[in-house]
């Protein structure tokens, strides 16, 4: 059985690991859903909860480093397409 959150892509030993490991809730369900989207094992779960993963990605206000990768021009264009890629998913 599959749920919103994942959890049916998981094994148990994940779960156990976040249930003793990971006490808020939001968290667990971006663990839960970033495991199964990605395909972590259980020990690249347990590395990713220790480097804080969710703090890094739910704080941070960088979504793309395009401006300082790529020249002026493609970084305006990559960031339009992005946008309506967006839009039409909604």
């Amino acid at each position: 059985m599959k749920t919103a959150t994942g959890c049916g892509r998981n094994s148990l030993g994940h779960h156990l690991e976040l249930m003793a490991k990971v006490k808020d809730s939001a968290e667990r369900k971006y663990y839960l859903r970033v495991t199964a989207e990605m395909g972590w094992g259980r020990n690249v779960l347990i590395h990713q909860i220790k480097s804080q993963a969710y703090q890094r990605h739910s704080l941070s206000s960088k979504q793309h480093n395009f401006e300082k990768a790529l020249p002026e021009h493609l970084a305006e264009q990559a960031v339009e397409q992005g946008q309506c890629l967006t839009k039409s998913t909604l």
